[in-house]
């Protein structure tokens, strides 16, 4: 738990009280109003109570010094005060969260304050990061719900009103004993929450008081994860009880008809887009197998526990689960042992030899690429059933538009098209800093490095740290600092030069380029030719349509998955070739993409490139050759009806 400081806003310059203008404050009534009617959805009781508070007429309107709109009050030594202690609501709420920081989990706020606070941590943070903010007073919760809008955040579960309904007017000594009650009552009932583990101080707290709070949640932590621990047992125990009963009766050769089919909850600790589009589209999948399948992702504040994902198990009446990024880990000792499951790791998912566990005896694995598979198990996967396996299209998704639609296996003529050539690839920030490379010397290879890997950014990492060392005059010793460069060199640079030189080729020879990903701003693109790559695969199939062509100059199995639902959506694409052959690089994939212009070299990809732009029939039998190839074996639910067979063993 952390703690900020700042100076003492209570020596400030009391401001002339301000008559609200009439938009003024129909906005904020406005503001109440689209609160509560928020807060009412999770919970009822408070949002009656605080609607029925009145605003004393002490409590006058004013404007603070950074203009925007507070209240005062006088207190009980005959003292002006400002709501939150503060006469600059919005100055001190970005000082306070940018000291406080964004980066950690969920966190406690004790106080509503004015609202600005724990608004803005919600905005810089993630979807599933929720705050807790406790604050004994309704009148205070009442005033800041007047003054910030935090509606899409209490409708979404990730701001939570915690204060002790019994005392309304009156705060006392003693009103943050309840704080321990309040947690439990919420967490009974949201067993899929983490706990918070940071608290947030505000400067006019005193040490002794933000010690007593932490004291008061460290209390009320233990009870919670003991709490969390019976609801993970209870579940644990529903599912023991109804798979020895029930588990016999499921099983069926022909595993997808009738009422055996298998039930599947997919589940997931990773909350990052890639894996919330693969649940979404192993979902159509399952629906086209005609397989009940349920998902647990921490895509929101209530499911991030592994009680959630317990309790989306034993509630769904899942006789396998698929997990996808990750092991069992902790939530594997509660698992009966003849419940099957099996996982799922995408290109992005990071394993740590000695840390990351749960792959259990007997449980498939499947591994993106040769490296994960490894990594896998070396954390405890079974050799022998840990195995490749390469992405799937997801064709509830991914169509051709209805103008080029002519059948599964052939395109009608194009419609017009916004782009020449999408060039869909990340690059990165290549400044000595953004690398790691800290020491002045180094700081100094690394530019000539970087130089000379711009004229030829397709020679080798160590040719070209060779390189660099001459122009600089500089050689390394070191040889694991020479191995860490040849890294970097290999991950980052040479992937960058790659990219950026396409899209200045292109544009050079005045095709109309658009790039989309991330790190664009540190590349002297103009910045009206570059975007972010959407995460929702709709945005993705509809950029897909406005493009002749899509280029993906970069290796690796997120271009793969690029490129196949690309094909899928009926639009043509030139790749790299992987370093491997693509036997050894996408065992399952390799027919497609040998029908995909890929090239090792930037000159032979941006050769084809130009020719395909203008050639409308031959770009069309590129990918109809491709496509056809995708829809009838690599699709979500060939993928999915794989996963399944492998699991027959473990249900039987």
């Amino acid at each position: 738990m952390a703690t900020t400081l700042e100076h003492n806003t209570q020596s400030f310059e009391t401001p002339q009280s301000v008559e609200p203008t009439q938009s003024a404050e129909t906005t904020r009534r406005n503001d109440l109003a689209t609160n509560l009617t928020a807060l009412a959805l999770h919970n009822p009781t408070l949002a009656d109570l605080i609607r029925k508070t009145d605003i004393p007429p002490e409590i006058q309107t004013v404007h603070g010094r950074d203009g925007t709109p507070t209240y005062q009050f006088t207190t009980e030594d005959k003292k002006r005060q400002y709501l939150g202690h503060t006469s600059i609501p919005t100055v001190r709420a970005s000082a306070l969260i940018e000291t406080f920081g964004v980066d950690g989990g969920n966190a406690f706020f004790p106080g509503i304050a004015t609202g600005h606070d724990v608004r803005l941590y919600l905005q810089r943070t993630v979807n599933h990061v929720a705050a807790f903010v406790y604050e004994p007073l309704l009148i205070n919760i009442r005033l800041a719900l007047t003054l910030v809008d935090v509606s899409q955040w209490l409708t979404s579960g990730r701001l939570i009103l915690l204060t002790n309904l019994h005392i309304p007017e009156k705060k006392s000594s003693e009103d943050t004993n309840h704080l321990k009650k309040a947690l439990l009552e919420f967490f009974k009932s949201h067993a899929g929450y983490d706990f918070p583990t940071r608290m947030l101080g505000y400067p006019h707290m005193s040490e002794a008081d933000s010690q007593q709070i932490q004291q008061w949640l460290e209390d009320a932590a233990r009870s919670v994860v003991a709490l969390q621990q019976d609801q993970l047992t209870q579940s644990a125990d529903r599912l023991a009880s109804r798979l020895k009963i029930t588990l016999p009766h499921q099983m069926s050769e022909n595993r997808c008809s009738g009422s055996s089919v298998p039930r599947l909850c997919v589940i997931s600790i990773d909350p990052r887009p890639s894996v919330a589009r693969l649940s979404a589209g192993l979902s159509a999948a399952g629906a086209a197998l005609d397989i009940y399948l349920t998902s647990c992702l921490p895509d929101g504040p209530d499911k991030c526990h592994h009680a959630s994902r317990m309790q989306a198990i034993a509630e769904n009446d899942a006789n396998t689960a698929l997990l996808l990024n990750t092991g069992w880990g902790n939530l594997g000792p509660f698992l009966p042992k003849q419940f099957a499951s099996a996982s799922w790791l995408l290109s992005d998912t990071t394993l740590v030899a000695g840390k990351t566990d749960g792959f259990r005896r007997n449980m498939p694995v499947f591994a993106a690429t040769e490296h994960l598979k490894r990594l896998a198990i070396d954390c405890g996967a079974d050799p022998e059933l840990c195995v490749r396996l390469d992405p799937g299209a997801d064709d509830s998704v991914y169509q051709p538009s209805s103008a080029e639609r002519a059948g599964d296996n052939e395109l009608a003529s194009p419609v017009s098209h916004k782009y020449d050539v999408a060039i869909i690839a990340d690059i990165a920030d290549l400044s000595p800093e953004s690398c790691g490379v800290g020491l002045t010397s180094h700081s100094q290879l690394w530019e000539h490095l970087c130089r000379e890997a711009a004229r030829n950014p397709e020679r080798p990492a160590a040719e070209l740290l060779a390189a660099g060392e001459r122009s600089a005059g500089v050689s390394l010793r070191d040889e694991e600092m020479r191995r860490q460069l040849c890294n970097v060199i290999d991950q980052r640079v040479r992937p960058t030069l790659i990219t950026q030189a396409c899209a200045k080729s292109l544009l050079r020879h005045q095709f109309n380029v658009r790039v989309f990903g991330r790190g664009w701003q540190f590349s002297d693109i103009p910045r009206e030719r570059w975007q972010q790559f959407p995460d929702d695969p709709t945005e993705r199939n509809a950029l897909y349509h406005q493009s002749r062509l899509i280029l993906c100059p970069q290796q690796g199995t997120e271009a793969v998955q690029v490129t196949i639902d690309a094909l899928l959506a009926g639009v043509c694409v030139v790749g790299a070739a992987p370093d491997h052959p693509l036997e050894d690089a996408y065992p399952q994939l390799q027919e497609v993409l040998q029908h995909v212009p890929m090239h090792a070299r930037v000159r032979d990809m941006l050769a084809d490139v130009r020719t395909l732009v203008r050639d409308d029939d031959a770009r069309n039998a590129t990918t109809v050759k491709a496509r056809a190839i995708i829809i009838q074996r690599h699709l979500l639910r060939h993928r999915l009806q794989h996963i399944l067979d492998a699991l027959s063993p473990s249900l039987a």
